[in-house]
Protein backbone atom coordinates (compact mmCIF):
# COMPACT_ATOMS: atom_id res chain seq x y z
CA UNK A 1 0.00 0.00 0.00
CA UNK A 2 1.29 3.43 -0.94
CA UNK A 3 -0.11 6.24 1.16
CA UNK A 4 0.20 9.97 1.84
CA UNK A 5 -2.04 11.86 4.26
CA UNK A 6 -1.79 15.22 2.50
CA UNK A 7 -2.68 13.79 -0.90
CA UNK A 8 -5.62 11.87 0.56
CA UNK A 9 -7.08 14.99 2.18
CA UNK A 10 -6.67 17.06 -0.98
CA UNK A 11 -8.12 14.40 -3.30
CA UNK A 12 -11.03 13.73 -0.96
CA UNK A 13 -11.81 17.45 -1.01
CA UNK A 14 -12.07 17.48 -4.81
CA UNK A 15 -14.18 14.32 -4.85
CA UNK A 16 -16.63 15.85 -2.37
CA UNK A 17 -16.82 19.06 -4.44
CA UNK A 18 -17.46 17.04 -7.62
CA UNK A 19 -20.17 14.97 -5.94
CA UNK A 20 -21.88 18.12 -4.71
CA UNK A 21 -21.74 19.61 -8.21
CA UNK A 22 -23.15 16.43 -9.69
CA UNK A 23 -26.04 16.27 -7.22
CA UNK A 24 -26.85 19.96 -7.57
CA UNK A 25 -26.39 20.37 -11.32
CA UNK A 26 -30.07 19.81 -12.12
CA UNK A 27 -31.13 22.41 -9.58
CA UNK A 28 -28.51 24.87 -10.85
CA UNK A 29 -29.72 24.47 -14.42
CA UNK A 30 -33.35 24.84 -13.37
CA UNK A 31 -32.57 28.00 -11.40
CA UNK A 32 -30.72 29.51 -14.36
CA UNK A 33 -33.70 28.88 -16.59
CA UNK A 34 -36.02 30.54 -14.06
CA UNK A 35 -33.73 33.57 -13.93
CA UNK A 36 -33.60 33.68 -17.69
CA UNK A 37 -29.81 33.51 -17.95
CA UNK A 38 -28.28 32.05 -21.07
CA UNK A 39 -28.15 28.28 -21.07
CA UNK A 40 -27.37 25.98 -23.98
CA UNK A 41 -28.21 22.32 -24.35
CA UNK A 42 -28.60 19.65 -26.99
CA UNK A 43 -27.50 16.24 -28.23
CA UNK A 44 -24.24 16.27 -30.21
CA UNK A 45 -23.99 14.42 -33.48
CA UNK A 46 -22.27 11.06 -33.18
CA UNK A 47 -23.46 10.54 -29.59
CA UNK A 48 -26.09 7.86 -29.10
CA UNK A 49 -29.25 9.12 -27.38
CA UNK A 50 -30.26 7.52 -24.11
CA UNK A 51 -32.50 4.47 -24.57
CA UNK A 52 -35.92 4.95 -23.01
CA UNK A 53 -36.02 3.53 -19.50
CA UNK A 54 -32.32 2.68 -19.47
CA UNK A 55 -28.98 4.11 -18.43
CA UNK A 56 -26.01 4.71 -20.66
CA UNK A 57 -22.32 4.75 -19.85
CA UNK A 58 -20.20 7.11 -21.92
CA UNK A 59 -16.47 7.23 -22.50
CA UNK A 60 -14.50 10.39 -21.84
CA UNK A 61 -14.06 10.63 -25.61
CA UNK A 62 -17.85 10.77 -25.97
CA UNK A 63 -17.86 13.68 -23.53
CA UNK A 64 -15.01 15.39 -25.38
CA UNK A 65 -16.94 15.01 -28.64
CA UNK A 66 -19.90 16.66 -26.91
CA UNK A 67 -17.64 19.42 -25.65
CA UNK A 68 -16.31 20.08 -29.16
CA UNK A 69 -19.87 20.15 -30.51
CA UNK A 70 -20.84 22.60 -27.77
CA UNK A 71 -18.04 25.02 -28.59
CA UNK A 72 -18.88 24.92 -32.29
CA UNK A 73 -22.56 25.66 -31.65
CA UNK A 74 -21.76 28.40 -29.15
CA UNK A 75 -19.23 29.96 -31.55
CA UNK A 76 -16.47 29.55 -28.98
CA UNK A 77 -12.91 29.15 -30.21
CA UNK A 78 -11.93 25.67 -28.99
CA UNK A 79 -8.33 26.86 -28.65
CA UNK A 80 -9.47 29.41 -26.04
CA UNK A 81 -11.23 26.78 -23.93
CA UNK A 82 -9.15 25.71 -20.91
CA UNK A 83 -10.09 22.55 -18.99
CA UNK A 84 -9.23 22.54 -15.29
CA UNK A 85 -11.09 19.52 -13.93
CA UNK A 86 -12.94 16.45 -15.17
CA UNK A 87 -15.32 14.38 -13.07
CA UNK A 88 -16.95 11.08 -14.02
CA UNK A 89 -20.01 10.12 -11.93
CA UNK A 90 -21.24 6.52 -11.57
CA UNK A 91 -18.20 5.15 -13.38
CA UNK A 92 -18.12 1.45 -14.23
CA UNK A 93 -15.18 -0.94 -14.21
CA UNK A 94 -14.50 -0.12 -17.87
CA UNK A 95 -13.83 3.56 -17.11
CA UNK A 96 -17.06 4.79 -18.67
CA UNK A 97 -19.40 7.10 -16.73
CA UNK A 98 -23.09 7.95 -16.74
CA UNK A 99 -22.23 11.63 -16.36
CA UNK A 100 -19.16 13.79 -17.05
CA UNK A 101 -18.54 17.24 -15.60
CA UNK A 102 -15.93 19.62 -16.99
CA UNK A 103 -14.65 22.64 -15.11
CA UNK A 104 -13.58 25.02 -17.88
CA UNK A 105 -12.83 28.63 -18.66
CA UNK A 106 -13.94 30.19 -21.93
CA UNK A 107 -12.93 33.76 -22.70
CA UNK A 108 -11.80 34.10 -19.08
CA UNK A 109 -15.22 33.10 -17.68
CA UNK A 110 -15.56 29.90 -15.59
CA UNK A 111 -18.24 27.32 -16.43
CA UNK A 112 -19.31 23.83 -15.44
CA UNK A 113 -20.23 21.83 -18.55
CA UNK A 114 -22.23 18.68 -17.84
CA UNK A 115 -22.62 15.74 -20.22
CA UNK A 116 -25.42 13.42 -19.10
CA UNK A 117 -28.09 11.25 -20.74
CA UNK A 118 -26.52 11.91 -24.14
CA UNK A 119 -27.06 15.66 -23.78
CA UNK A 120 -24.96 18.54 -22.53
CA UNK A 121 -25.69 21.62 -20.48
CA UNK A 122 -23.54 24.48 -19.24
CA UNK A 123 -23.76 26.69 -16.20
CA UNK A 124 -21.65 29.65 -15.15
CA UNK A 125 -19.44 28.92 -12.14
CA UNK A 126 -18.89 31.51 -9.43
CA UNK A 127 -15.13 31.23 -8.99
CA UNK A 128 -11.99 30.97 -11.08
CA UNK A 129 -10.41 27.53 -11.05
CA UNK A 130 -7.16 27.28 -9.10
CA UNK A 131 -6.04 23.87 -10.33
CA UNK A 132 -3.63 23.10 -13.16
CA UNK A 133 -5.03 23.03 -16.68
CA UNK A 134 -5.53 19.62 -18.31
CA UNK A 135 -4.10 18.67 -21.70
CA UNK A 136 -6.91 16.41 -22.88
CA UNK A 137 -4.78 15.05 -25.74
CA UNK A 138 -1.98 13.87 -23.45
CA UNK A 139 -3.74 12.28 -20.47
CA UNK A 140 -4.16 8.51 -20.50
CA UNK A 141 -7.75 7.61 -21.48
CA UNK A 142 -9.76 6.33 -18.49
CA UNK A 143 -10.47 3.05 -20.31
CA UNK A 144 -6.72 2.36 -20.40
CA UNK A 145 -6.18 3.42 -16.78
CA UNK A 146 -9.02 1.18 -15.61
CA UNK A 147 -7.89 -1.76 -17.73
CA UNK A 148 -4.31 -1.50 -16.45
CA UNK A 149 -5.49 -1.29 -12.83
CA UNK A 150 -8.54 -3.52 -12.98
CA UNK A 151 -7.57 -5.75 -10.04
CA UNK A 152 -6.89 -2.78 -7.75
CA UNK A 153 -10.16 -1.10 -8.72
CA UNK A 154 -12.09 -4.32 -8.10
CA UNK A 155 -10.56 -4.44 -4.61
CA UNK A 156 -11.68 -0.84 -4.01
CA UNK A 157 -15.22 -1.75 -5.01
CA UNK A 158 -15.29 -5.00 -3.02
CA UNK A 159 -13.84 -3.29 0.03
CA UNK A 160 -16.63 -0.71 0.12
CA UNK A 161 -19.45 -2.90 -1.17
CA UNK A 162 -20.23 -0.72 -4.18
CA UNK A 163 -20.39 -1.50 -7.90
CA UNK A 164 -19.82 2.07 -9.11
CA UNK A 165 -17.02 4.51 -8.48
CA UNK A 166 -16.14 8.12 -9.21
CA UNK A 167 -13.24 9.42 -11.28
CA UNK A 168 -11.68 12.85 -10.93
CA UNK A 169 -8.92 14.19 -13.13
CA UNK A 170 -7.37 17.23 -11.48
CA UNK A 171 -3.86 18.63 -10.82
CA UNK A 172 -2.21 16.01 -13.07
CA UNK A 173 -3.85 13.19 -11.10
CA UNK A 174 -6.52 10.61 -11.90
CA UNK A 175 -8.36 9.90 -8.63
CA UNK A 176 -10.42 6.71 -8.67
CA UNK A 177 -12.56 6.39 -5.54
CA UNK A 178 -15.10 3.93 -4.20
CA UNK A 179 -17.51 5.57 -1.76
CA UNK A 180 -20.31 3.92 0.20
CA UNK A 181 -21.77 3.73 3.67
CA UNK A 182 -19.09 1.15 4.43
CA UNK A 183 -16.20 3.52 3.77
CA UNK A 184 -14.02 5.42 1.34
CA UNK A 185 -11.10 3.93 -0.58
CA UNK A 186 -9.11 5.37 -3.45
CA UNK A 187 -6.45 4.81 -6.04
CA UNK A 188 -4.56 7.90 -7.25
CA UNK A 189 -2.56 7.72 -10.48
CA UNK A 190 -0.53 10.18 -12.51
CA UNK A 191 -3.01 11.10 -15.25
CA UNK A 192 -0.24 11.40 -17.84
CA UNK A 193 2.00 8.42 -16.99
CA UNK A 194 -0.27 6.03 -15.08
CA UNK A 195 2.18 5.85 -12.17
CA UNK A 196 0.58 4.91 -8.84
CA UNK A 197 0.75 7.80 -6.34
CA UNK A 198 -1.62 6.54 -3.61
CA UNK A 199 -3.23 3.15 -3.25
CA UNK A 200 -5.65 1.95 -0.55
CA UNK A 201 -5.32 -1.66 -1.75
Amino acid sequence: MVNSGGIIIKSAFWIVIALILSSLCSACISNDRERGTELAQGTPQGIEELPEGGSQFYSLQDAVTALQWYTENENIDISSLIIYSIHGSYTNIEGRAEEWLFGVEAGGDPYIIIFSDGEWTKNRWGERFETKSINIDEIIPPEDLFRNNRDKIMELMNGTGTDTIVLDIVDDKAIIAAISGEGFRQLILNAYTGEVIVSDV
